[in-house]
């Protein structure tokens, strides 16, 4: 799924699963799709624990944590100088039968910062992988030791590759 994404040219993979070692296949899809400009975002795991977890260890791939509504870590979600960001481990999803449900863990935190790295994509000119990480790990906010960088800060992160955008415009 990650190398057909890359050839389809996916500029965000989302990989909300958690592996205790290191896979060669994984691994080896995650630099195929790297090679080709993909930012790759994946969950730390929800063991609670702050031993790491593949892919989200694997270097360059933008590993996410979860936070909960006063910006501490969720007991259950992995953490440490590995993980790079945080964000909101709790949401609203839909259930079985179109009904609402909540949906935590390290997964819907991913998703989350996902979606803010193809948004902020989409704003700057080019939104090349590594400017995006840089756009969202320079403005996360510093929410404790649990996370490297912080959490995501939508706002900022917009704002931060904003200029980008209008030097493009200008052309």
């Amino acid at each position: 799924g990650i190398r057909w994404a890359a050839d389809h040219g996916a500029r965000v993979i989302n990989m909300s699963f958690a592996l205790s070692s290191p896979d060669d296949g994984v691994s080896d899809a995650i630099g195929y799709a790297q090679e080709r400009g993909a930012l790759i975002v994946a969950a730390a795991g929800n063991a609670g624990t702050g031993e790491a977890t593949y892919p989200a260890a694997y270097p360059g791939v933008v590993s996410v944590t979860a936070t909960d509504p006063a910006d501490a870590r969720y007991a259950w979600s992995s953490y440490g100088h590995w993980v790079r960001l945080a964000a909101p481990g709790c949401s609203v999803g839909t259930a079985a039968g179109g009904a609402y449900a909540q949906f935590c863990g390290t997964s819907a935190a991913t998703a989350l910062v996902s979606g803010v790295a193809g948004l902020v994509g989409s704003a700057a000119a080019t939104g090349s992988a590594v400017e995006l990480v840089q756009a969202l790990s320079g403005t996360a906010l510093k929410v404790g030791d649990f996370v490297s960088a912080g959490r995501i800060d939508v706002s900022a992160a917009l704002t931060a590759l904003t200029p980008v955008r209008a030097a493009s415009d200008a052309r």
